[in-house]
């Protein structure tokens, strides 16, 4: 088993997963939630709501020996057209 975290832009979350080892690779699934609104709020009338998230910088990181891989992607989600 590898343990590994995942740092990522926005909010830099930083999550955990084990996942198992196979001839020197593992490949597991880490899920992400949005952050926040933190003190951000409508005025009467309207409503928040999040349109689309985009997570960049990813950043996987071996807990055991503090290994890092970049990713160079940008992990992104619309879930409302404006």
């Amino acid at each position: 088993m590898a343990e590994v975290g995942i740092r990522a832009e926005p909010g830099f979350d930083t999550l955990q997963g084990e996942f198992p080892v196979r001839n020197g690779q593992t490949t597991g699934n880490i899920t992400v939630a949005p952050p926040g609104p933190g003190d951000f709020s409508c005025p009467n009338g309207q409503r928040l709501v999040l349109a689309s998230i985009s997570y960049t910088n990813i950043v996987p990181i071996d807990t055991g020996n503090g290994d890092t891989a970049n990713v160079p992607a940008t992990v992104s989600k619309t879930f409302l057209n404006v």
